[in-house]
């Protein structure tokens, strides 16, 4: 019986484990300029990280399929799919 359990945890957090995705990227204006404090989130859930000073940002994702959101205020909100990508590099417009 404790071997069965202990098969059964090992599955059940090797399953857990393919969920998660490590995307990274770097966050700019229309000038190559790097953007701090961008809000990105991943779209239908709780996920979300922010941008440092360089512009960069690293966030876990559950599924590939999901969308990152990015936003700033003074800056056009921008929606791109993740897909089989690790690397999402984004150039946000300022508002008009």
């Amino acid at each position: 019986m404790k071997k069965l359990f202990l098969i059964m945890f090992c599955l059940t957090f090797l399953a857990c484990g393919q969920d998660s995705h490590l995307v990274e990227g770097k966050v700019t204006n229309n000038s190559n300029e790097a953007i701090d404090s961008v809000l990105i989130q991943v779209m239908g859930t709780d996920l979300n990280s922010y941008s440092d000073e360089s512009g960069n940002f690293r966030i876990n994702t559950r599924n590939r399929g999901d969308e990152l959101i990015f936003s700033k205020k003074g800056y056009e909100m921008q929606r791109l799919p993740i897909e089989n990508r690790e690397n999402i590099n984004v150039e946000l417009q300022t508002e008009e």
